[in-house]
């Protein structure tokens, strides 16, 4: 296990899911926990933070205590969401947590149950007793997360018992609500400003605790002498495992070696992309987006609401042709933005698009494999600027040696 490719597995996966006792037994492919997720652009607005110090007497702050948890959904839940805003007519939910059946439930009820059923003294018997197996499900702990847990259930959406996890995270992405309980999914997708209207304004919180815990030996609820904030691996993760009559044990951790090495020259690429000057774009066969960094988005004045995965290209098009972009051949030649959609090969390969601020961007289109296409947008004002006065000077000579002499069409106009 001394591999490179494993040297970023923390300890908590690494020594509790790869092995039973001395002998390593899997490989953890994906570390599961819950936390929370909140909206800091809500949390620190000055006026939000007047009216619920006015209402509850403490500042408004990501919640310690499951009570702070429910305080703030309550103060949250019914508002009208800010701008971005989801789609009109819909109300901020105070928090989001999937309660539909089959839809990964069982796991926020354990979440909410973490802290007050896993006692520091008494290690593993949260569940079960561990030397009777007798289940813990109905103690005090678990009744008192359990009527939490579906107490919040009313700060949520009208829709609130048909959410799943996806929905959980979804919702958020999509601005609908202050806060919500998730696995790190949430984060890859609220903070990814090509799927999300909040990218940039989330913030994470470990799952609140309390400064009780219910005694399996006692029979008692313990006082705990400062707060504790039980994080609950739910779900714990994925792991790999080969059998061990397997004869190719060897092959097979190579396998998950290299998926490990491609994953990170994936995340490596991206990275890149993100941190070129120039935009980039991938358009599948149908005339969808499907790929797209953040300084395309810039190059066109585009806002993060104007752009999601999937988007026909054509409804980016008709955004620009409002905004009264223009497009045209290196030739000068006018060309109509829609004719930009086109993904065949009878499309047009390379040509600018004149923004309406000034600038002038340069696109240069390659087909991939799967059809559709890859463009590179490059940002070409001041190029274009010197081919301007270039021509001029060319056509100085040749019409006469004063601006009244030229003429009247420009070579990129």
């Amino acid at each position: 296990m001394e591999a490179p490719a494993f040297a970023d597995v923390l300890p908590i996966y690494r020594d509790a899911l790869m092995r039973w006792g001395d002998q390593w037994k899997a490989l953890t492919t994906d570390g599961d926990l819950h936390l929370g997720t909140y909206r800091r652009d809500l949390f620190e607005d000055p006026a939000v933070q007047a009216r619920f110090q006015a209402g509850y007497g403490r500042p408004l702050e990501p919640p310690r205590t499951w009570g702070e948890y429910r305080d703030i959904a309550a103060f949250f839940s019914g508002r009208a969401p800010p701008a971005p805003a989801p789609p009109i007519g819909t109300l901020l939910a105070g928090t989001l947590e999937a309660y539909a059946r089959n839809g990964q439930r069982i796991w926020y009820l354990f979440s909410h149950a973490a802290a007050y059923a896993s006692h520091p003294g008494y290690p593993g018997a949260m569940f079960f007793d561990p030397d009777t197996m007798v289940p813990a499900i109905d103690n005090p702990a678990w009744v008192r997360a359990l009527e939490e847990f579906l107490d919040l259930r009313q700060f949520g959406p009208a829709d609130a018992s048909a959410l799943d996890s996806q929905a959980v995270r979804q919702r958020l992405a999509d601005g609908a609500a202050a806060m919500n309980i998730d696995w790190a999914d949430t984060g890859v997708l609220a903070g990814d400003p090509r799927r999300s209207r909040v990218a940039g304004r989330l913030g994470v919180f470990p799952l609140p605790g309390s400064e009780a815990v219910w005694n399996p030996a006692t029979g008692r609820w313990d006082r705990l002498a400062a707060l504790r904030s039980v994080t609950f691996l739910a779900f714990g993760g994925w792991i790999d495992v080969v059998p061990a009559a397997s004869p190719i044990q060897d092959q097979a951790f190579r396998v998950e070696t290299l998926h490990r090495e491609l994953v990170a020259q994936s995340n490596l690429l991206v990275t890149t992309f993100e941190s070129i000057n120039d935009g980039f774009t991938v358009v599948d066969e149908a005339g969808r987006l499907v790929a797209w960094n953040l300084q395309d988005l810039r190059l066109y004045g585009l806002s993060e609401r104007d752009v999601w995965l999937g988007v026909p290209l054509a409804e980016i098009l008709q955004i620009l042709d409002a905004q009264g972009a223009l497009s045209r051949t290196p030739l000068g030649e006018g060309l109509p933005l829609s004719d930009l959609a086109v993904t065949d090969a009878t499309g047009p390969r390379q040509f600018e698009i004149a923004c309406p601020d000034g600038r002038l961007v340069e696109l240069r289109r390659n087909p991939v494999a799967d059809g559709g296409f890859a463009t590179l947008h490059m940002d070409v004002t001041e190029a274009g600027r010197s081919r301007v006065s270039s021509a001029r000077r060319r056509r100085w000579g040749r019409w006469g040696s004063s601006p009244g002499a030229w003429p009247t069409t420009s070579a990129i106009s």
